[in-house]
Order: C-alpha cells, then sequence, then structure tokens
C-alpha cells in the first residue's frame, strides 16, 4: 500500500534503527487494520458481539488455573524432581517454563482473544489453511485426553467411596485393589454428569465452579502438607525430593524432561486456553493473565512435591526401607503407592478423604478445560444450536470414548493412547501452531517485503549498516512480531521482541527436535505397553492411527482452505518508510 510521505522525528544517537521502527510506528492505525485482520469472514453480523464473556477477569484466571492443575503436577512433577536431579531439575524445568511455557501459552490465550474463537476457527482466521491443527488440537489433545482422564477421575471415585469402610480395602493390597475395573464404570457416568453440569451454560457456569474447585485443591492441599510435615521420616523425604545431583544435568533426556512437563502440564497443543481465551474481553491484559497463570501452576507443583514426598518418607520409615523403594511414577503413585502411604497414616480415614477430594478437585477442573475445548470448535461451526445441546453431545461422546478404558485391559489401552498423543500429538500441534504465527500470518510475503526494503535502500542511499539492520528486521521479524504488537497494545508490560525470536525459531527447533528425538527413539526400542517391555503389536498400531490421523488432519485441510480473513494493511511498510524518512533527517 502507497501512502504519502510523512515527517518522522529524528532519533537520537543512542537509538537504533530498530529501536526508532518499534517507537515511531503509527500504533492506532496497526491495530485498526490488526484487528480487521482476525475478524472472522464466515460469522454473521451478531457472531463476535453476542460470544459468551466471562463473567470478569477472576473467572478466566480461575478457570485458567484450574485447567493448567492437574494430576500431573500432583504426582508427575514431584517424581520428576525426585528422579532427575532433585533441586538441580530446577534448572533446566525453570529454563523450559520461561522460553517455552510461557511464550506458548500467550500465543495459544492471544489467538482466541484476538480471533474470539476457538481453536479450529481461530486458526483458520489466522490463517485459511491452518484450521486443521486447531481441529488436531481439539481433537487430539482435547477430546482423546478427556476420554480417559475422566477415567482416572472415576477411579478417585471408586476410591473416595471406599473411604468410609471400616477397614480402609486397599490397605496391604494396593495393587490388586487399583486392578478391580467395574466399579469404574459407574465412576466414569458419575464424572461426565459431573462435567456436563459444568460446561452446560458454557462459560457462564464454568466460571461459577472454577471458584469452588480452584481455591479447595490449594487449601487441601496446605492442610495435607502441614500434617505430613510432622511425620516420622517426613524430613528424611523432602531430603530424596530436593537433593540436588548436578551431574544429571549433562543428560539431554532430563531437559527434555522438563520440557515435556512444562508443555503437557499447561495444557498446550489441547486447544483449552485458546477456547478459554475466546471469551475475554478484546483489551484485556494476556500477557498479565498467563503470567499469573504460569506462576501459579509452578507453586502449586513444588508445594505437592512436600506433601507427596513427606508421606512417602513416612511410608519408608514405617517399613524400614529406603524413599526409592516406595516410590513409583505417574499413576502407580497416584493410585497405588500414595492410597498405601495414607491407610498407615493415624487417622487414615480422615487423610484419605482429604487426598481423593484433592485428586477429584484437581481432575475436574482439567477435564472441563479439555471438554470446553471441544465445545467451543463445535459452537464456532453451528451457532445457532444451544450450548446445552452442544454440551450433552459432548459429554455422551466422551463417556463411550471411555469405556473401553475401564476395562480389565483398560489401563494398558491409556497408558498407549497417552503415549503417542502426549509425545507426539501434542507436540506436533505446538510446532505448526509456531510456524503459522512465526511465518505465515504477515500482511505481505516476506519476498515483497524484501524487494520493498530493497527499493528504498537503493532510493535512499543508505550505508551497509543501515542496510543489513533494515534486512536482518524483516528476516528476524516478519510475521511473529505483527502478532506481537498486537499483544503489547493491550498489556502493560510486554512481550518484548524476543517472544517473536522464541515462536519463530527456538521454540519450533527444540519441540522439533524432542519430536525427532521421539520417532529415534521409538525406532531403537519400540513402545509397549506389556508389564515385561517387549515388542507389542497392539502398541505400535494403535499409536501409528493416532499419530497418522492427527497429521493428517492438518495435511488436509492445508488442501481444503477456508475463505480466508480480510487482509490488513501493511504496518511494517510505514515502519521501513519511517526508519528511511528519519535516516534523510538526520
Amino acid at each position: 500500500m502507497s501512502e504519502a510521505p510523512r515527517e518522522a522525528p529524528i532519533p537520537s544517537n543512542n537509538i537504533t534503527p530498530v529501536d526508532t521502527a518499534t517507537e515511531i510506528v503509527n500504533m492506532e492505525e496497526f491495530n485498526e487494520n490488526i484487528d480487521d485482520q482476525f475478524k472472522d469472514p464466515n460469522a454473521p453480523q451478531e457472531g463476535v458481539s453476542e460470544r459468551q464473556k466471562w463473567g470478569s477477569r477472576i473467572s478466566f484466571l480461575f478457570a485458567s488455573i484450574g485447567a493448567a492443575i492437574g494430576f500431573g503436577n500432583f504426582f508427575r512433577f514431584p517424581y520428576l524432581v525426585f528422579s532427575s536431579g532433585g533441586g538441580a531439575f530446577l534448572i533446566p524445568y525453570t529454563f523450559a517454563l520461561i522460553f517455552i511455557g510461557v511464550p506458548l501459552l500467550l500465543m495459544e490465550t492471544a489467538i482466541g482473544q484476538f480471533t474470539r474463537r476457538a481453536s479450529f476457527k481461530g486458526m483458520r482466521i489466522l490463517h485459511r489453511r491452518s484450521g486443521g491443527i486447531g481441529l488436531s488440537a481439539s481433537a487430539f489433545g482435547g477430546f482423546a485426553v478427556s476420554s480417559y482422564y475422566c477415567v482416572m477421575l472415576s477411579w478417585v471415585c471408586v476410591y473416595f467411596i471406599h473411604c468410609f469402610r471400616y477397614d480402609l480395602p486397599w490397605a496391604g493390597r494396593a495393587d490388586e485393589f487399583f486392578r478391580v475395573s467395574w466399579p469404574v464404570f459407574g465412576g466414569l457416568l458419575f464424572v461426565w454428569v459431573i462435567v456436563y453440569v459444568c460446561v452446560w451454560r458454557g462459560v457462564k457456569s464454568t466460571g461459577l465452579v472454577a471458584y469452588v474447585t480452584v481455591p479447595l485443591p490449594f487449601i487441601l492441599l496446605f492442610i495435607l502438607l502441614g500434617r505430613a510435615l510432622f511425620l516420622e521420616g517426613a524430613v528424611q523425604g523432602i531430603v530424596y525430593y530436593l537433593y540436588p545431583d548436578f551431574s544429571l544435568l549433562l543428560d539431554a533426556r532430563i531437559w527434555l524432561a522438563a520440557a515435556g512437563q512444562i508443555f503437557f502440564s499447561l495444557g498446550i497443543g489441547s486447544g483449552t486456553m485458546t477456547a478459554f481465551g475466546s471469551f475475554n474481553d478484546e483489551n484485556q491484559d494476556v500477557v498479565s493473565d498467563n503470567l499469573i497463570i504460569c506462576i501459579a501452576e509452578t507453586s502449586f507443583s513444588l508445594f505437592a512435591g512436600f506433601a507427596v514426598f513427606s508421606i512417602l518418607g513416612y511410608m519408608a520409615h514405617e517399613r524400614g526401607v529406603t524413599v526409592p523403594e516406595v516410590t513409583a511414577s505417574g499413576i502407580g503413585l497416584a493410585f497405588v503407592v500414595f492410597p498405601d502411604a495414607v491407610s498407615l497414616m493415624p487417622i487414615p480415614h480422615v487423610f484419605a478423604v482429604l487426598l481423593f477430594v484433592t485428586m477429584f478437585t484437581l481432575g475436574i477442573d482439567s477435564a472441563v478445560g479439555l471438554t470446553e475445548s471441544v465445545n467451543g470448535v463445535i459452537h464456532d461451526q453451528f451457532h445457532k444450536v444451544p450450548l446445552s445441546v452442544i454440551s450433552l453431545i459432548v459429554c455422551i461422546a466422551g463417556f463411550v470414548a471411555g469405556i473401553p478404558f475401564t476395562l480389565t485391559n483398560g489401563f494398558y489401552l491409556m497408558d498407549i493412547v497417552d503415549h503417542f498423543v502426549s509425545d507426539y500429538c501434542l507436540i506436533f500441534v505446538g510446532i505448526c501452531e509456531c510456524i503459522v504465527v512465526g511465518y505465515l500470518i504477515a500482511t505481505t510475503p516476506l519476498l515483497q517485503k524484501i524487494k520493498e526494503t530493497q527499493a528504498l535502500i537503493r532510493e535512499h542511499g543508505m550505508s551497509k549498516l543501515y542496510s543489513f539492520l533494515l534486512y536482518a528486521n524483516v528476516l528476524l521479524f516478519h510475521s511473529a512480531d505483527e502478532f506481537r504488537q498486537k499483544m503489547s497494545a493491550v498489556s502493560k508490560r510486554g512481550p518484548t521482541r524476543i517472544w517473536s525470536l522464541l515462536i519463530k525459531f527456538l521454540i519450533p527447533l527444540l519441540l522439533g527436535g524432542i519430536w525427532l528425538s521421539q520417532i529415534i527413539k521409538e525406532m531403537i526400542h519400540p513402545y509397549s505397553s506389556l508389564p515385561d517391555g517387549s515388542f507389542d503389536r497392539v502398541s505400535l498400531a494403535v499409536g501409528c492411527i493416532i499419530v497418522i490421523s492427527c497429521i493428517s488432519v492438518v495435511v488436509i485441510f492445508i488442501f481444503i482452505p477456508g475463505k480466508g480473513s480480510k487482509k490488513a494493511q501493511e504496518p511494517e511498510q510505514v515502519v521501513i518508510e519511517e526508519i528511511a524518512n528519519a535516516f534523510d533527517a538526520n
């Protein structure tokens, strides 16, 4: 777009051309144009204005924190710290949180907030061929995960009911009790009824429920921690939990584990935060919101570790063994070791009730968030269908999809699905999102920008240094920085241009490395759900179906583009011309 030349302020000697570009860009014009780019061209006139909104910013924060904090924070994170270098593990974990977790969570929330749509429509508005990315996020990260996540909640319900028996039935035989599968079917039905109650009115009901289900696990955790710290052997457990082994930091697997924990605990790639963000006010401070969510999620994980390993230390003391001998990972720690440990405590029934209420309130918020991801995608496509009807259909489908996980071999099937969805599908979605925002949403193609820059350099006779800076500015920040400036316009602080570099270069490379490393590991040692770890054709077949389906959805929608969105004008061209005018003024 050509426009009349205008005077620009003369930059001071201590300001670089790149700094000048950031300061002198006409932000009002930029925001007006970029808002047009994020409008849904296929939506009816009332589509955006009548979309539901959170009752308040607090409702959004509570629901988002609840969705981020789940079983993985209560059991998986403490075990990872224990097995991956203790306190030393917090170094790669913090690195992954700052350079992967926060930028990606911010991007996904902003996509929903700016487009006012869930993952499928939101991605399609950004780029008309990227709808498959959002659909994969909702289908595999949302629906597939919720189908077996609710089964874990049904296990919690079964354990909770048995807390009121005179003798805790799992005492001394926790592993045997965990294998009993038939009561889980009834628990699954109950869980999906609760989920429906939480989502049937959209964010109106989700926000209200979050006011109870988010603070409660924090309160219960502090009660458990307060009691556990005074148990015999608690200090021994905490020492095992945090004892630093810095030599393990040289193992690449520790860094990959940290990145994986951040990626999955925050729900990145599931479409949850995009759906939640779509109900925000368009001018809400998206940066501050996401920092609060990440701080709350990390704080809960750290405190949960103290509670878990205090009780495991007590269990080890009572049995006269070391903490590693009573420690297990993941589901085994949650449903075998920890219930057994609680049964050894004074007044075991009370602490068993506290444990399973904590677990249920943690899990139900995550299940609600995953379900909202699916509901949002469907409601965007069929906005005339009442949310209550959409929620009912999704919950019934989720219940039916979860039934195979309640059968005798359901635990092994869950292990297979969780492995391939978490290690492949979610990471693949995250990589694709970074590519779209980092390279494909610019209002002007990169080659055209380079040609325009080249023409300006020739016209104004710029030096090699200024020419280099202009070319570097276009190559490094093209596309991603337009999205960043939109976030900066609604946020009090940040994000800086470092965010653009992370989304455009660092995060795709890191996630791509993790993804490829998983494939290589799979080729050398194929994943197996069998107890002895031998080759398992079922695991391989189910895994291939899941991963190929996820990739296929993305590819199919590349060839079935939407109508696209109204292209904004060219804000970066304004930047380049302003720089050139500033140089002329000098």
